[in-house]
């Protein structure tokens, strides 16, 4: 592999780029989607891998001193990208991933500028502050809320926004016990992320009291996740070292794929699940090869 395109997808987080094509997945199997709205799937996985890859991208041209000393090693700081370039690629990204969610429909290109708002807003103003978790959630609620967007319209119903509530307090809990994973991590902080992304199951799971048809295996899923994500969370809640806590982050980072196929399986069953899923398999070869965060 070239040096430059392994820059540009160690840049990008290219094993992260498919839990964004899973939260579309997702939006679109549980809104009704089917094989008449490929063309519309496709468009809007494609923007937002574009939109997902310019945001960890401008991470790393905002983190650019600080990673000088820390993370030496990522393209940026290393030499083997320069800042300028990064900035041209970043918005070329952010480009494409507007123009591409509006030829599926005026809502999912609006959605899709909100996540460049959020983007930009996260990294060059809140990333310091203790908003930041919040707002990294939101851009995956957006980004969740683009996959359910082929459909031209969405009700705010709330069968509709527990599975957004779900995935944004799930993001933005995994954020928060993620702050200080290059550093020993506090207990506190720890215990305040693992409770918030066991909540976040939890309203996941509450969609069997309120879809008018689920599916109600739906919930094996959902204790599978749960078992998931409390077995890392205890893991680093016991050492609080950033060895542990780091690899600890990444695979609850995966969980955002399993968290999208429960939520493709309340609303359309099992095989659904397993198309979400396919998303794993990339995703875990690619951790082989590539940095996760």
């Amino acid at each position: 592999m070239r040096p430059r395109v392994r820059a540009i997808l160690e840049l990008v987080r290219v094993p992260n780029l498919l839990t964004a094509v899973a939260d579309i997945l997702a939006g679109f199997l549980y809104m009704g989607g089917s094989l008449s709205h490929v063309r519309e799937a496709m468009l809007l996985a494609f923007a937002s891998v574009s939109l997902y890859g310019s945001g960890v991208a401008l991470n790393d041209v905002c983190d650019v001193e600080h990673d000088r000393d820390s993370r030496p090693q990522r393209p940026i700081p290393s030499g083997r990208i320069t800042t300028t370039y990064a900035t041209r690629f970043i918005a070329s990204l952010l480009l494409l991933g507007v123009v591409l969610a509006f030829a599926v429909s005026r809502l999912s290109g609006v959605l899709a500028i909100c996540i460049v708002a959020a983007v930009i807003l996260y990294n060059a103003v809140l990333k310091a502050t203790p908003l930041a978790p919040l707002m990294m959630g939101l851009c995956r609620v957006f980004n969740l809320a683009l996959g359910m967007s082929f459909v031209g319209s969405l009700t705010l119903r709330t069968a509709n926004t527990i599975p957004l509530m779900s995935m944004g307090l799930y993001v933005a809990s995994v954020t928060f016990f993620a702050r200080t994973e290059s550093g020993s991590s506090k207990p506190w902080r720890l215990v305040c992320g693992a409770m918030g992304i066991g909540l976040s199951v939890a309203i996941l799971a509450s969609l069997q009291w309120v879809l008018a048809d689920p599916h109600s295996s739906f919930l094996v899923g959902v204790i599978l996740l749960l078992l998931f994500v409390g077995s890392i969370c205890r893991r680093a809640v016991l050492s609080g070292l950033p060895q542990v806590v780091q690899p600890c982050v990444g695979k609850l980072v995966v969980g955002i794929i399993v968290l999208d196929g429960c939520i493709a399986w309340a609303g359309r069953g099992l095989l659904c699940t397993i198309i979400v899923a396919t998303c794993l398999i990339p995703t875990m070869a690619l951790m082989r090869r590539f940095r996760v965060s």
